[in-house]
């Protein structure tokens, strides 16, 4: 969509700087793509383009947790719908959180009882991603609550193959493994 370093082209390549920016560019100051003439400092177009590309995504990362912390209070609230409004407000601004998937799952599951409807969102949770632990363990209690003992074995054996020994759930699934195979 954007061709290189067109990001931000009508950004002018100089700049005066702050001085609450000077710490921010101080420490890039030894690349090659900033150079200083007197009280000015020029930016490559590339630098300034990332610089403003990072200050972005530390402020939606921000508005995902901020929309995460909202919907876990909603639903500490019993208000469900509202609870899993903002988790999907979480999602739009960052879809490869598992957290927020995992949340709406827990809302159906837990809130809702309606194991069904959540199966799909803890599905998603481990999927994209797979390290988050918190969404394999809820995976196999929502197929354990649907019946399915089966499928809930095999999920703690994936996340027991993907986790690592020292991951804080990893003693739990193997605690639920044992559980289910008696």
């Amino acid at each position: 969509m954007f061709g290189k370093n067109k990001l931000f082209k009508s950004k002018p390549k100089v700049t005066n700087l702050e001085p609450k920016n000077q710490a921010t560019l101080s420490s890039l100051s030894e690349s090659s793509d900033i150079q200083k003439e007197g009280n000015v400092e020029k930016i490559d177009t590339r630098t300034y383009n990332n610089m403003v590309l990072e200050k972005l995504a530390a402020q939606t990362q921000k508005e995902d947790q901020t929309q995460i912390r909202a919907g876990a209070k909603a639903y500490a609230a019993k208000q469900y719908d509202e609870a899993i409004a903002h988790y999907e407000k979480a999602l739009v601004i960052n879809p490869a959180d598992g957290s927020a998937y995992n949340n709406i799952g827990n809302v159906y599951l837990r809130g809702k009882n309606d194991p069904e409807k959540a199966l799909e969102y803890y599905i998603q949770a481990t999927t994209i991603q797979p390290s988050f632990n918190y969404g394999w363990l809820n995976l196999a209690i929502c197929q354990k609550a649907l019946g399915d003992i089966e499928n809930a074995k095999k999920t703690i054996s994936d996340a027991l193959n993907i986790l690592k020994n020292d991951d804080n759930l990893y003693g739990v699934l193997l605690q639920f493994q044992s559980e289910l195979n008696q």
